[in-house]
C-alpha cells in the first residue's frame, strides 16, 4: 500500500445535486430545497468503497465527526448541522464582505473589511476580536436565528462594556450565514 499525505476537501451533500448550475454554485446563493441527507446514508454509499467506522477519539479541534477505513489509514469528516457539535465548535466565519460571524447561525458581525480599509491599528483589530469571540455561543440555543432578543441584547453589551470598542466597530445584526449560502 502507498502512503499518501492526508488531503482536505469540503463539500456539500444533498439528493438532488444535478438540479444546480455551477453559476448558482459559484454565486453562493444556491437554493435550499429542504431535502437532507444524514451521515449515515453517505456512510452507506461509500461503504461500497471501503468499510468505514466512527472514530470515538477526537482529531483535531474541530467539529467534525470522522469516520476512518479499516483497511486503510483514510478518514472522512462531517460537520453535521445538529445542535450536537455546538459545544465543541471552535469556527468563526468569513463572510464574502468581510465581516466575521461567531456561529453560522448567528446574524451578529464584525466588519473586519472596514477596519482594513480605514487602516486600523493590528493592536487594535486584535483586541476588538478577541472580544468580540468571548461571546461565541456554545449552543444553538443562544444564537440569533434561535433567541434574536439574546442577539440583540450581546450586541448591546459587547458596544456597551467596552466604549472604545463601540466607537471603533461596527457590529451588525445581518441575515444568517446558512441563509446566505455561507
Amino acid at each position: 500500500m502507498m502512503d499518501y499525505e492526508p488531503k482536505s476537501s469540503n463539500c456539500a451533500t444533498s439528493y438532488n445535486h444535478q438540479g444546480s448550475s455551477t453559476v448558482e454554485c459559484c454565486s453562493g446563493y444556491m437554493a435550499d430545497s429542504g431535502e437532507k441527507i444524514s451521515v449515515q446514508s453517505i456512510i452507506g454509499i461509500i461503504n461500497q468503497y471501503g468499510s468505514y467506522e466512527r472514530v470515538k477519539e477526537r482529531i483535531g479541534f474541530g467539529p467534525s465527526v470522522y469516520y476512518r477505513d479499516k483497511k486503510s489509514k483514510s478518514y472522512i469528516g462531517f460537520i453535521i448541522n445538529d445542535s450536537s457539535a455546538c459545544s465543541y465548535c471552535n469556527r468563526l466565519r468569513l463572510t464574502s464582505e468581510g465581516r466575521v460571524r461567531l456561529c453560522l447561525f448567528s446574524g451578529i458581525e464584525y466588519d473586519l473589511r472596514e477596519k482594513f480599509r480605514n487602516a486600523s491599528p493590528d493592536e487594535v483589530i486584535k483586541s476588538e476580536l478577541k472580544f468580540f469571540m468571548k461571546n461565541k455561543p456554545q449552543d444553538r440555543r443562544q444564537s440569533c436565528r434561535q433567541n434574536p432578543e439574546k442577539a440583540n441584547a450581546v450586541c448591546g453589551e459587547l458596544e456597551k462594556s467596552n466604549e472604545d470598542f463601540k466607537k471603533a466597530s461596527n457590529l451588525k445584526l445581518k441575515e444568517y450565514m446558512n441563509k446566505i449560502g455561507g
